[in-house]
């Protein structure tokens, strides 16, 4: 640092402000001040690089021992000091060591490293504003810090430590001074009504600010943010709804969407998975509802824009975040909905469509090909070897090539993008194949179509099919030299043809109801399975002892033969002659028939009870699910390898930047898309934007809300209907003679106060009745 030349800067900047007002005298004044400045500066930067070493000498020095001991020194001597600073250090010791290490480093490292620790102490103080740190225990923490240092270091060392750990206790309160505003304060409480006043003095032009950004020099934290981290959600919550409430003036409406997203990109993860409670009221604050109906329709905006497209133009990740969530309550919100039937009609369908086309058409080539033409009559095997070669040529040329191009662009996508799991610590792999199953499953059915085209028997009798074999001739595949990889080949044409189907699952998703069918039957598969190992487990143990067992039975006398006859009684298969058989030994008789008991009425029926349990608590959830694991999981699949210019082609048709009608001639906000849809949907009763009149200068606050009926709490709204309601009860009694029990007739069930009474021979009772009900009628006016 150059003194003198910044001396020379601040002169003529001082002289720049009071151009007519500086003098000769002003002149001397400030010579004078700097120098004795930059005498004080001189001797600290030469101190500072002493201070430096002796703490670095005697930070080295200190064992592990050492600094616990001097930890535990620290806290008696600070609690001692201020007795309510326990309740801000309840972390275990160990914690509390570490905390105070840090402590001494920072004294050190701010001497080392002054330009990173002023930021990196800013933040930590902004920490503290929302741990809402009483500044005034920074001074006693510092002087026990020091105390317990004092019968352990040198006097130098001690001033060293003293002055460093000084000036950044002074920081911190700084920047908890500047950084504690209202609205932390209120987040602390975790209080909607605190919250709530502390935002009625906000300008409207910067109200959302106060609740996304709290700043001190370079550094600033996020209230709302903090609000989520620190689990004082019901403040979140009310941050949430007055960012995304709709406010307007004559001028302006203001929303503060924009600014959640652009302070927040990753808001939609971040309520994913550390808040999700908060989920549906982001959601909810993103449509905007009409409360006037014409012809039968509600006009509706859906804000999508920040949920569809980034600022760089790409897909964003909240998509893919929800899809991770895997809660079948959110994906059945209308918002979401909407979101992904707009992406599934604008830019996925006809894509999902042309590939699953594709697809079959591959299949049936396939089947064809394998199943089919090799299997014609002798007269047209000409023909038919022709279209076989022909059908096989375009699943290896077009089909398997496809495939292979579809599995390299995701798998240099992966590497592009760093999105790789390692396993068995060494081999990297997309993380793709760990997400979605289709991934692996297309993997396998290119490297079968790999193997099928190396040993595909054509070509091995090519050069033999002139041969002195039955079937000789062109594309023939029964020479000798294919024999041997004809089993081989025939395994791998099933499992071609089961990857197929299994791919094409996916077709299921154009309808609402066959998705959730399939949806419903592999969720019930696990109990199917579980089930079915039940079976087998008693199979093997029933045929076990069976066959060790003396019998007369020839088919279960060994135990291969046994396992197969039990299976076939648990499928019901077998035939009478079997029946009589067994019954021919006694022993073997009371066996089969424990175990047709236990299978039949023990295991088949348990599986029918779990399967009705399973369907139960799915069928609630079928339409999330479907929607889920159907719908958005694909799109997320086909998003990621969807051209960049098709995709914006796509955004651009959405025309997001144009602003959405609130109603006839009343433009609004940018950003969404807006539907006509029926009005019994979505019942609104009054208009949710909140217009004021008066001054529409931004930087004024928004008048404070008269309370109504609409805006009063649901407690207050209740009480009065409550009020009412005793007030008609008492007059209805009064004038019916009746006492009216009010606490049972609010808890809807009205109880009758005659007491049954024995008949007097002396007096009416009737008479006596109405007497006693009127006298309580009199109590409860």
């Amino acid at each position: 640092m150059n003194l003198a030349d910044f001396k020379a800067v601040m002169l003529s900047s001082l002289r720049s402000l009071l151009p007519k007002e500086w003098s000769g005298e002003h002149e001397a004044a400030w010579s004078w001040l700097w120098e004795s400045v930059e005498a004080l500066l001189g001797v600290q930067r030469g101190r500072l690089a002493q201070m430096e070493k002796q703490l670095a000498r005697y930070f080295a020095s200190l064992e592990d021992k050492t600094r616990e001991e001097i930890s535990i020194d620290l806290y008696g001597k600070f609690f001692e000091a201020v007795p309510a600073g326990q309740e801000y250090f309840k972390q275990s010791a160990s914690r509390l060591t570490v905390i105070a290490n840090r402590v001494l480093d920072m004294s050190l490292e701010l001497i080392k490293y002054p330009y990173r620790m002023v930021d990196e102490i800013s933040a930590v103080g902004l920490r503290h504003v929302g741990y809402a740190v009483p500044v005034e225990f920074f001074g006693p923490f510092v002087t026990a810090c020091v105390e317990s240092l004092a019968s352990r270091a040198s006097a130098e060392v001690l001033e060293s430590f003293s002055w460093s750990l000084g000036l950044v206790s002074r920081m911190l309160v700084r920047t908890i001074k500047e950084g504690s505003t209202i609205v932390m304060k209120a987040i602390n409480q975790n209080s909607k009504e605190l919250l709530a006043s502390a935002l009625e003095c906000a300008p409207r032009g910067s109200r959302d600010q106060w609740v996304l950004t709290v700043s001190v020099g370079t550094q600033s934290i996020s209230p709302l943010l903090w609000a989520i981290d620190s689990g004082t959600w019901a403040a979140a919550e009310s941050m949430i709804e007055d960012l995304l409430t709709i406010r307007a003036d004559r001028l302006k409406y203001y929303y503060g969407l924009d600014s959640l997203f652009l302070r927040h990109p990753d808001i939609v993860e971040i309520l994913a998975f550390r808040a999700t409670t908060l989920l549906p009221t982001l959601l909810n604050g993103m449509v905007w509802r009409s409360h006037l109906v014409h012809g039968g329709l509600r006009r509706a905006n859906y804000y999508i824009k920040h949920l569809l497209v980034t600022d760089k133009g790409t897909f964003p990740e909240a998509m893919e975040n929800l899809v991770e969530l895997h809660d079948p309550k959110i994906t059945v919100h209308p918002f979401l909905l909407r979101l992904v039937d707009v992406i599934w009609t604008g830019v996925v369908r006809s894509k999902f469509v042309f590939g699953s086309t594709w697809l079959l058409f591959n299949l049936i080539l396939f089947v064809l090909s394998h199943g089919m033409l090799n299997h014609r009559h002798e007269q047209e095997h000409l023909y038919s070897r022709i279209a076989m070669f022909s059908c096989r040529a375009v699943i290896y040329f077009l089909g398997m090539t496809n495939l292979i191009y579809g599995r390299v662009r995701h798998a240099y996508q992966a590497i592009r993008d760093n999105d790789l799991v390692v396993v068995f610590d060494r081999i990297p792999i997309p993380k793709r194949y760990f997400d979605n199953w289709r991934e692996p499953a297309s993997l396998l059915l290119v490297l079968s179509l790999i193997v099928s085209f190396f040993i595909e028997p054509i070509f091995f009798c090519l050069q033999h099919s002139e041969g002195n074999f039955e079937g000789a001739g062109i594309f023939t595949d029964n020479c000798p030299e294919a024999q041997g990889i004809c089993e081989v080949y025939s395994v791998i044409s099933m499992l071609v043809i089961g990857l197929y189907m299994s791919l094409l699952m996916d077709l299921a998703t154009l309808s609402a109801k066959l998705s959730t069918y399939v949806l419903v039957a592999i969720n019930v598969l696990p109990e199917l399975v579980l089930a079915l190992s039940a079976l087998c487990f008693f199979i093997f143990m029933f045929a076990t002892c069976v066959a060790v067992s003396v019998n007369d039975v020839r088919s279960f006398q060994e135990f291969p033969t046994s396992l197969l006859r039990l299976f076939q009684f648990a499928l019901r298969i077998n035939s009478d002659e079997d029946l009589v058989a067994i019954s021919q030994s006694p022993l073997l008789s009371v066996g089969v028939g424990l175990f047709l008991v236990v299978i039949l009425v023990g295991t088949f029926s348990i599986l029918v009870a779990q399967l009705t349990q399973s369907y139960l608590e799915l069928y609630d959830s079928m339409v999330g699910y479907a929607a889920l694991r159907r719908r958005m999981q694909i799109e997320v699949d086909y998003l990621q390898t969807l051209r960049r210019k098709t995709w914006n082609h796509f955004v651009g048709s959405l025309m997001l930047d144009e602003p959405l009608e609130f109603g006839e001639g009343d433009i609004g906000l940018p950003g969404g898309i807006q539907i006509m849809e029926p009005a019994k949907l979505h019942v609104l009763h009054r208009e949710s934007i909140q217009r004021y009149g008066g001054s529409t200068s931004p930087s004024m606050p928004w008048p404070k809300e008269r309370e109504s009926v609409h805006t009063a709490t649901e407690n207050e709204r209740l009480e009065r209907l409550m009020r009412k309601f005793q007030k008609a009860l008492a007059t209805v009694a009064r004038k019916t003679c009746r006492k009216v029990d009010l606490g049972s007739m609010l808890g809807s069930s009205i109880k009758s106060s005659r007491s049954s009474r024995s008949r007097n021979s002396n007096g009416d009772p009737a008479e006596e009745d109405t007497r006693s009900e009127c006298s309580s009628v009199k109590s409860v006016t």
